[in-house]
């Protein structure tokens, strides 16, 4: 006896352990679990460092005083504090630097330059009025006015001796480079060139002057006209900056091309810009190059040429301008924007830091996540199992991997990209993506308040309505009346075949042809329809049946008749031939009448199929507005409205993107709302 105890207890002992390692195994692991938690905490790190490392690559800064008129140049004076704006429609604006307004002057044509003269506090501005304009650059009193051969296109200005250079484009094919006194507007030198001179500056010791011309000929003149050196661009110099510290030449061409030369105009590179080159700036001592173009790009380069900075406005790029501690970006439209040029210092490192914290956000919370799967007994065990069966079906997955692509790019990329814009205020008048904004929820509210959606919303109940009523009814019929008939030996007849046959021929026809068909045949003076009771003698009846709102959705609705749906007859006729013939026999013993087997037998066993066609039909009716549009168009008045109709016409017609995109979310969630139900209803079917 004490042996059979010490043996069951033996026995328990060994029973026991696997038990015990089973509850072991199923614990939590806390060393993972510490590892995720630091793992989120340096997600959380990452993110922080992401956004203000992309915030201070994001250098420029809208400026509100330049959103008044379109802006042209720019010129900023340190020493009063002031900033000058000159417009291309006409207006010469001073401003403080907090951008309180101090003076204006209109006069009467687009302001080609400007310069500054700081000793004198006097503003230079050279227009397309063929004049130049000396301002007092405290008041804007107009001190001097001097008359050039031509629209200003450039100028350059020396302090020391107070001349201005002026480069003006007498006509098409000629230029005239004149050399001013400030004072007394003196010309102390000029020369007439072939070609129009788009931009010209003094040499860093003034002692020579370089411009750029229509031919692309880039050329270096001494004070007394002659030609020293010349070099080439590709085509037609649109700007031309002289770096005040280094002396060296760069130059912009139509095509995007900028080049760098020396002093003596030997190129020292070239570089080739997306799009139609605009505007050129450099810093004081070269170290900042600044290039933007009629597409409204703008590149910030160093003076080795490399790109640190790209970005893209919404309108042509004019001006680039260097100052000592803020630059501006001038755009030919209302808008102007500021950037820092210590920002620029640092922008390397900060674009390094954004991208590299990117990739170690991602790598963290990835990581994050698969420590959190390890932890818990039951992530873990769903984990071990799925990569198992990925593993166990490889080869498929592998076939199915260009599907599964394609359809995330074609299909579920576009549906999010809608969910997106559908809060935005997206809408024919965006040139460019950026100019899109946040709305938050207003699409939806005017949804609801402009009232056309809800109309709609109206006629696509009575539709959809009248849509199962046509379904539930006739195809069925059809389908029970070919399958009732039967040969003496109750097998199928060749009848029954080309009964089928002839039934299911209507599907060959397209959707829109049939429509036309109808619409011809409610035609008020040849359609058939009006023609048939004017034969009948019902000349009282005849109606413009698509043109009076008591009947047009009547018409649609009876459009198709006899409402023969080839579609749902094949359904209907599957799910009778399926059913087992026992159940027939079985009923006929028990004295089973036709109208008894339909209710009992036929309808219970195809109410699958009854099931998938009312849920097609649904998201059909929400979805379909091409009858309505091939017959009415909507109207009269909103008479046929329905919401796909309101949604297609924002889209392509009032170009109202971001709301169109609100109706359509609207509509796939009661789209979504049909097919959950269903699939609800399916379910507990199942179970």
């Amino acid at each position: 006896m004490a042996l059979k105890k010490t043996r069951a207890a033996a026995l328990n002992t060994v029973n026991d352990k696997p038990e015990n390692a089973g509850q072991t195994a199923g614990n939590t692991n806390r060393v993972t679990l510490v590892i995720a938690v630091v793992l989120v905490l340096a997600v959380i790190a990452a993110t922080v460092v992401h956004v203000y490392a992309h915030e201070q690559t994001n250098i420029f800064g809208f400026v509100e005083y330049g959103a008044s008129l379109q802006n042209n140049r720019i010129l900023v004076s340190d020493e009063l504090d002031m900033v000058y704006l000159g417009t291309y429609q006409n207006n010469v604006l001073a401003f403080t630097r907090e951008g309180d307004p101090v003076w204006s002057s209109d006069i009467g044509a687009a302001i080609g330059a400007m310069q500054f003269d700081s000793h004198k506090q006097l503003l230079i501005v050279g227009s397309q009025n063929r004049n130049v304009y000396v301002y007092n650059a405290l008041n804007g009193e107009i001190l001097h006015t001097y008359p050039v051969n031509g629209k200003v296109r450039d100028m350059d200005y020396n302090p020391v001796n107070g001349q201005l250079l002026v480069a003006a484009e007498a006509s098409a094919t000629s230029s005239t480079i004149y050399i001013l006194d400030i004072d007394s507007g003196e010309e102390l030198f000029s020369t007439k060139l072939k070609q129009p001179a788009q931009g010209a500056g003094f040499s860093r010791d003034y002692q020579y002057i370089f411009y750029g011309d229509s031919r692309g000929r880039v050329t270096k003149l001494d004070l007394n006209g002659d030609k020293v050196a010349d070099s080439k661009a590709r085509t037609e110099v649109v700007a031309l900056s002289v770096v005040h510290e280094t002396g060296d030449v760069l130059v912009l061409d139509k095509l995007g091309n900028l080049f760098k030369f020396d002093e003596s105009l030997n190129e020292l590179y070239k570089l080739e810009l997306e799009g139609e080159g605009k505007a050129l700036g450099a810093s004081y001592d070269g170290h900042w190059i600044a290039a933007g173009t009629r597409e409204g790009d703008i590149y910030i380069l160093d003076g080795s040429g490399k790109i640190h900075f790209r970005d893209r406005q919404n309108y042509d790029i004019t001006q680039v301008y260097f100052g000592e501690d803020i630059s501006y970006v001038v755009t030919l439209s209302p808008e102007l924007f500021e950037f820092s040029t210590r920002k620029l210092d640092n922008i390397n490192y900060m674009s390094n830091l954004s991208t590299w914290s990117l990739i170690a956000l991602i790598a963290c919370a990835l990581a994050a996540a698969a420590a959190l799967i390890v932890t818990f007994p039951r992530s873990r065990d769903l984990a071990k199992r799925f990569f198992k069966s990925i593993y166990r079906h490889r080869v498929a997955y592998l076939m199915l991997m260009p599907s599964i692509v394609l359809i995330l790019i074609f299909n579920y990329y576009n549906v999010f990209q809608a969910l997106y814009y559908a809060f935005t205020d997206w809408s024919l008048a965006t040139r460019t993506m950026r100019e899109i904004n946040f709305i938050g929820f207003d699409n939806f509210i005017k949804i609801f308040k402009e009232g056309y959606f809800l109309l709609g919303v109206k006629n696509l109940v009575i539709m959809m309505v009248a849509s199962f009523v046509k379904l539930l009814t006739v195809p069925l019929l059809l389908a029970e009346l070919v399958f009732a008939m039967r040969t003496l030996s109750g097998e199928s007849s060749r009848r029954r075949y080309w009964f089928r046959l002839l039934l299911v021929m209507p599907m060959v026809v397209p959707g829109v042809v049939s429509t036309l068909m109808w619409k011809n045949i409610y035609d008020p003076n040849i359609g058939a329809l009006n023609t048939l009771l004017k034969t009948v003698h019902l000349d009282s009846w005849t109606h413009s049946w698509l043109g009076n709102p008591d009947t047009a959705l009547g018409a649609i609705i009876f459009m198709g008749f006899p409402f023969v749906n080839s579609f749902a007859f094949l359904v209907y006729y599957g799910g009778l031939i399926n059913i087992p013939a026992d159940l027939f026999e079985a009923a006929r013993v028990d004295g089973s009448t036709p109208l008894w087997n339909f209710f009992h037998i036929h309808l219970p066993l195809i109410s699958p199929q009854l099931k998938m066609l009312i849920i097609t039909t649904f998201i059909g009716s929400v979805q379909d507005y091409g009858g309505v549009y091939l017959l009415t168009q909507g109207g009269p008045g909103t008479a046929t409205y329905v919401p796909g109709l309101e949604l297609y016409y924002a889209a392509t017609k009032f170009g109202q993107y971001g709301y169109a995109c609100a109706m359509g979310l609207l509509m796939f969630i009661v789209i979504l709302i049909g097919s959950l139900v269903n699939l609800r209803m399916k379910t507990q079917e199942l179970n």
